[in-house]
């Protein structure tokens, strides 16, 4: 990113408590939410934007020229859709969000480690938030 002196921002987020869906209801259903949920958050997305499961119930989106202020933004507006969505099963889950941001002399794995960091800082500070560094010179909400 350094190169073309673009900005650009790194989402990772997992659903809370997804271990207690598989265990109450079952690999299928837990399956069936994973799919919807992709399905919910692509359709919030740009299609410049890059999503794709991380691993487990862990989901990661790139979001080219988007600064720190408008990955929070953008965030929190999935956050809350997902946390308002009634999945088909009749469930209702919420998801924790860390965001990195790409700034002068980082690299994609400083950037996917600190979102990592971030995820894991929301999850400890009750889920269902999100969590990100507020870096010099960034206006964020």
């Amino acid at each position: 990113m350094n190169r073309y002196n673009c900005n650009a921002s790194i989402l990772i987020f997992d659903i809370d408590h997804f271990k207690n869906i598989n265990d109450n209801y079952g690999h299928i259903e837990g399956d069936l939410i994973l799919k919807e949920l992709g399905q919910l958050i692509k359709s919030l997305i740009r299609t410049t934007d890059v999503f794709g499961r991380w691993g487990g119930e862990e989901f990661i989106i790139l979001f080219p020229e988007t600064n720190l202020a408008s990955a929070v933004i953008i965030a929190e507006k999935l956050r809350k859709a997902v946390e308002e969505h009634i999945f088909t099963n009749g469930k209702n889950i919420t998801i924790s969000i860390g965001v990195g941001t790409f700034i002068q002399g980082t690299n994609v794995d400083d950037v996917i480690k600190e979102a990592d960091n971030m995820l894991y800082k929301a999850k400890k500070g009750g889920r269902n938030r999100v969590e990100y560094i507020n870096k010099e010179n960034e206006q964020t909400p």
